[in-house]
């Protein structure tokens, strides 16, 4: 959505270089406005001087600058978005390709929706909850909670990314895949006396199998696993 933005910045970043286009709101033809540093005190003061924080959308390639670039107008309050290459529209037979050029396409196909993305690891529902209960028996404290979290389906990469989906071997490490919804529950009961105290706990109880980061870096696909189900007991004294 693009609700309350008036302006669309493109952004072709380099490691020694940014070259910036502006497409207002409307037909108005987009325009360059130079190229600055890659450093965001230099970026941020071409950037103010376009309007306020939620007026501007900003979108760059993604690179070898990855989502480094993204955090820091995130930070201060602007809409940013990483646009896979191979979603951003060139006529066929166009290869040339200049900093100037690239950044007005990109702030033009910001403006027209073309490079609408879901971002990363943005789950569709999460949601964590929790309960316990305390109570007495003569000298004795005892308690009792349970415990049960959700994270929705998300992915690793913006919408706009390339698909994993199928890649036996990854030729780039910005493949999109999908992670899969999941829940887990825990569970723990104690008993105290004293100085003593003693609990058993467990937890993801129903050893719910999921990725909590999927990623092709390093040209292969690779997987954090969510913790399989653990049960324990723990003993304590307090000196």
């Amino acid at each position: 959505m693009n609700e309350g933005i008036t302006s669309f910045v493109g952004l072709d970043v380099h490691q020694d270089s940014i070259a910036v286009g502006l497409a207002p709101e409307g037909r108005e033809e987009p325009r360059f406005l130079g190229t600055v540093v890659p450093q965001w005190a230099v970026l941020s003061r071409t950037l103010r001087r376009l309007g306020s924080p939620k007026a501007l959308k900003i979108v760059y390639e993604a690179g070898p600058c990855g989502y480094t670039l993204a955090r820091q107008p995130r930070a201060h309050g602007y809409a940013c978005e990483v646009i896979a290459p191979a979603k951003i529209a060139r006529a066929p037979g166009d290869r040339i390709k200049t900093d100037r050029r690239d950044a007005l396409l990109l702030a033009r196909a910001a403006r027209a929706g073309e490079l609408v993305s879901t971002p990363a690891f943005s789950p569709t529902t999460e949601y964590n909850l929790r309960a316990r209960y305390d109570w007495h028996v003569n000298d004795y404290k005892m308690f009792f909670g349970v415990g049960a979290e959700h994270v929705g389906d998300m992915q690793n990469e913006p919408s706009s990314f390339q698909s994993g989906y199928g890649a036996t071997v990854p030729t780039t490490t910005w493949l999109r895949y999908d992670q899969p919804a999941y829940t887990t529950y825990d569970a723990a009961f104690g008993i105290a006396k004293d100085q003593w105290h003693v609990e058993a706990y467990g937890t993801n109880l129903s050893n719910s199998d999921a990725s909590l980061f999927t990623s092709s870096a390093q040209f292969i696909k690779s997987e954090v696993p969510l913790r399989p189900r653990v049960l324990g007991i723990k003993v304590g004294f307090k000196f």
